[in-house]
């Protein structure tokens, strides 16, 4: 596997993770040891979609994952959203969980496109 290809393999995890449910989410999160911080889930998020986006060649799978991306940042101004409480109540996370979920759809089809240099 290249480094490429391995960016692309954690960004479609940590998409795997944002599309879980409530509760799978909050047990990932304890696993890390990071407690109630449920922005873990959109930091993995972020680290591998910066750093892959400009790889991905299907316009449908960038529009995806892009759609992801702004609904997290959507949540950077909202504090009291970045709980594991949260993740359970609050709707933007199930939006969220929809969005992430619609992108793994497409991400499965096209994973040479992830790829592509």
């Amino acid at each position: 596997m290249t480094a490429r290809t391995d960016q692309c393999a954690e960004l479609r995890a940590a998409t795997e993770r944002l599309a879980k449910s409530p509760d799978e989410q909050a047990a990932y999160l304890s696993s890390l040891g990071v407690g109630d911080l449920a922005d873990e889930l959109g930091l993995e998020f972020d680290d591998f979609y910066q750093s892959v986006q400009h790889w991905i060649t299907d316009t449908n799978v960038s529009k995806e994952l892009a759609a992801v991306d702004g609904a997290l940042s959507d949540l950077s101004s909202h504090q009291d959203l970045w709980s594991t409480a949260s993740l359970r109540t609050a709707p933007e996370w199930q939006v969220i969980r929809d969005l992430a979920a619609r992108a793994l759809e497409l991400t499965w089809t096209v994973r040479e496109d992830l790829a592509a240099p």
